[in-house]
C-alpha cells in the first residue's frame, strides 16, 4: 500500500489539496447540531476521572435525560456501546478545552487519512490508479459524506472507516507477505472499529470474500485461527450491545409497527439515500430526525426499488459463484449498509452520515466504470466520460463546500433547514433554541411558536420549544406568558426543568417558599447543577439557611469527581458572602464539608 505514496505523489498531493479545500472550513464553526449537548451541557468528557464510565452501564446516554435535563453529567452522549469512540472524545477535550476547533480537526484529520487510505488501499485489488483515484476524489467531495465530518457528536463513522480500512489493509499485507503479526493487527484494528461503531460488524465477511476472489496474491495459507479469533471479537461486541450495555432507546421506536410497515420504511429509506448518491447538487446533509412518508405499492417508484433489488442480489450472488472480483464492493456496500439500514428501529431512519461507509462502494465501482469507459476505444465515449466526470466532482465539491459550512453554528443550520423544509417544524425549533441562548428573545419566541404549530400531532408537544418560549418571556419580565406556556403545553412535574422554570416564576412573583418548593423538586430529580446553584442562591438571599444547607448536601453527595465538590464549595461560599457575610475571609474560613 505504501507504493502509491512514491508513485503517484501528485495524485495524493491533489486528494490533499482538495479534502482540504472542501472541509477545512469546519475548524472555523463552534458546536453545532448534538455537539452543544454533547459537550456544552454535559459534564461527562470534562474529566479524565470519568473514564471508568466506559466500563459502566451509566455509558449510555437515555434520550430523555437530555429531554428532561435530569443530570449534568449525561453520559457518553451515545445510545450505543461506542467507547473507542468517547475515548478519542476524552483525549480531545484533554487537549483542547472547551474550543471547538480542536475537535473539528481532529475529524477533517481522520476524513483525510479516510481519503488517503482508499487510495491507496485500491491497489491491492488491481483497481487502477486512475481508477482508485477518481474513487478518492468522490469519497472525499460527495456531499453524503459532509455530515460525518462536520459534526463532531458524528464522529463514529469517521472512525470505523479509518479502522475498517487498517484492518482489511492489514489482512491483504497478511495474504502477500505471510507474517502472521499483520493477521494479528487486523484482528486488532477491527476490534477499535467495531468498538467505534457497529458498522464493522460484518468486517471479517469481507476478509473471507477477499481469500474467494484474489487467492493468486497469497504467500499465507488460509488459517483458521485468524477467523476464530474474528468470530471472537464479534461475539464480546454482540454480548456487550445486547446483555451488558443493552440499547433501551431502540426498543421502543416504531414500536406499535407491522412487520410488513417496518420493510416498507426500510425500503422508502433505501430509495431516499439512492437519491442522495444520485442527486447531490441538491442536497443538504439534514434533517434526519423524521419519519418518511412510505412507499405505497402502486407507485412506480417502489417496484423500480424493488427490481434494482432483486436485481442487486442476483449480481451479487452470481458474481461470488464466478468469481467476478467488483462483487468485493457490492457486498461491501450490502454489508455495511445493513447495520444503519432501519432493520434495527432507530430514531433516525434516514441521516446521510449512514452512508459515509457504504458510499465506499458505490464510489469505487463509479470510479472503475469510468475507467473502463474512459480506457475504450471510442473518443466520443472518452470525452464524454471525462466531461461527465468533471461535471459530476464539480457538482459534489460545491454542495459539499456549502454543506461544511452550513455547520457554523446552530442558528445557521436552522435558518438553512427553515429555508430547505419549511413546514417541518425541526429547523424552527433549531433556530428557536439558538436565539434564546444568543438573548435574542423576540426571534426565539417567533421561532418556537412555529415550532409548537407545525409539530405533528402527538400526546404531547416537543419540550424543547415550549422551554425556550418560557426561557424567552422570562427574560422579558413577561411572567404571566411564561406560565401559561408552561402549564399548557407541558406538564412540569414530568421534567426537572419544569420545576426549575416554575421556581423562576414564582420567584418572578414574589413567592419565595413556592419558588423554594419548585428548585427542591428540581434538585431532586437532577443534578444539573444550575438547579442547585439557584436553590442555594434564593435560600441565602432570604435567610432559609436549613434549605441552602440541604440543597448544598445534595449536590455534594452526588458530586462525581474531587473538582465538582470543590466547585460547590465555591458556589456555596460565594452566595454565603453574598448575601450572609460582608468579610470574605469569614466564608474562607468556614469549614465546608
Amino acid at each position: 500500500m505504501t507504493s502509491g505514496i512514491s508513485l503517484y505523489p501528485k495524485k495524493l498531493f491533489l486528494l490533499v489539496l482538495l479534502t482540504l479545500i472542501l472541509h477545512g472550513s469546519v475548524v472555523l464553526n463552534g458546536f453545532a447540531g448534538d455537539d452543544a449537548i454533547i459537550f456544552i451541557n454535559n459534564t461527562f468528557y470534562r474529566s479524565f476521572s470519568n473514564i471508568g464510565m466506559l466500563f459502566s452501564q451509566d455509558y449510555t446516554t437515555r434520550p430523555e435525560v437530555l429531554i428532561k435535563h435530569e443530570s449534568a453529567n449525561k453520559g457518553s452522549g451515545s445510545i450505543a456501546y461506542r467507547p473507542v469512540l468517547s475515548l478519542t472524545y476524552f483525549l480531545d477535550v484533554k487537549l483542547w478545552g472547551d474550543k471547538a476547533g480542536g475537535l473539528h480537526g481532529t475529524n477533517l484529520l481522520l476524513h483525510l487519512l479516510n481519503t488517503i487510505l482508499i487510495f491507496l488501499l485500491l491497489s491491492e485489488f488491481f483497481i487502477s490508479p486512475q481508477a482508485a483515484f477518481v474513487a478518492a476524489i468522490l469519497f472525499s467531495a460527495h456531499p453524503v459524506q459532509s455530515e460525518a465530518v462536520a459534526a463532531i457528536g458524528y464522529r463514529a463513522d469517521l472512525l470505523v472507516v479509518f479502522f475498517s480500512l487498517l484492518s482489511l489493509g492489514c489482512w491483504c499485507i497478511f495474504r502477500r507477505q505471510g507474517a502472521g503479526l499483520w493477521a494479528a493487527g487486523a484482528v486488532a484494528v477491527f476490534f477499535l472499529a467495531i468498538f467505534s461503531k457497529e458498522t464493522a460488524l460484518f468486517l471479517p465477511l469481507m476478509f473471507i470474500l477477499y481469500d474467494r476472489l484474489y487467492p493468486g496474491n497469497f504467500r499465507a495459507k488460509t488459517d483458521s485461527v485468524w477467523f476464530l479469533l474474528f468470530g471472537a471479537v464479534m461475539a464480546l461486541y454482540l454480548y456487550c450491545y445486547v446483555i451488558i450495555f443493552p440499547n433501551q432507546t431502540v426498543l421502543g421506536v416504531w414500536g406499535g409497527w407491522s412487520l410488513l410497515k417496518h420493510a416498507g420504511l426500510v425500503i422508502t429509506a433505501l430509495g431516499i439515500n439512492l437519491r442522495a448518491f444520485c442527486l447531490p447538487a441538491n442536497l443538504i446533509s439534514f434533517p434526519g430526525l423524521y419519519l418518511p412518508r412510505l412507499l405505497s405499492a402502486v407507485t412506480i417508484e417502489f417496484w423500480v426499488l424493488f427490481f434494482l433489488c432483486a436485481g442487486y442480489f442476483i449480481w451479487v450472488i452470481r458474481a461470488i459463484v464466478i468469481k467476478d472480483r467488483p462483487v468485493f464492493w457490492g457486498l461491501w456496500f450490502l454489508l455495511t449498509y445493513l447495520p444503519v439500514s432501519n432493520l434495527i428501529p432507530t430514531w433516525n431512519p434516514i441521516a446521510l452520515r449512514y452512508l459515509y461507509m457504504p458510499g465506499i462502494a458505490v464510489w469505487v465501482l463509479l470510479g472503475v466504470l469510468y475507467d473502463k469507459v474512459y480506457q475504450g476505444n471510442a473518443p466520443a465515449f472518452k470525452g464524454l466520460a471525462r466531461w461527465g466526470m468533471v461535471l459530476l466532482i464539480g457538482l459534489c465539491a460545491s454542495a459539499t463546500f456549502y454543506n461544511e459550512r452550513l455547520w457554523k453554528d446552530n442558528m445557521t443550520i436552522g435558518l438553512a433547514w427553515i429555508a430547505k423544509y419549511p413546514k417541518d417544524h425541526k429547523g424552527y425549533e433549531v433556530a428557536g433554541e439558538a436565539a434564546v441562548n444568543a438573548g435574542n428573545y423576540d426571534d426565539g419566541i417567533k421561532y418556537n411558536e412555529m415550532a409548537i404549530a407545525l409539530a405533528p400531532f402527538t400526546d404531547e408537544t416537543p419540550s424543547a420549544p415550549v422551554i425556550g418560549m418560557v426561557k424567552a418571556y422570562l427574560a422579558k419580565n413577561d411572567v404571566m406568558s411564561a406560565e401559561l406556556y408552561l402549564r399548557t403545553y407541558m406538564k412540569v412535574d414530568r421534567y426537572p426543568v419544569g420545576m426549575f422554570l416554575l421556581g423562576h416564576i414564582f420567584e418572578q412573583k414574589g413567592d419565595v417558599a413556592a419558588a423554594l418548593h419548585a428548585y427542591a423538586d428540581a434538585v431532586q430529580g437532577s443534578s444539573d447543577y444550575k438547579y442547585g446553584e439557584d436553590m442555594i442562591r434564593l435560600s441565602l438571599q432570604f435567610s432559609e439557611y436549613a434549605a441552602a444547607a440541604w440543597a448544598f448536601d445534595q449536590e455534594m453527595a452526588r458530586a462525581d469527581s474531587i473538582e465538582t465538590k470543590k466547585i460547590w464549595q465555591y458556589v456555596y461560599a460565594h452566595y454565603l458572602n453574598e448575601y450572609v457575610y460582608d468579610d470574605t475571609r469569614k466564608v474562607c474560613s468556614l469549614n465546608l464539608r
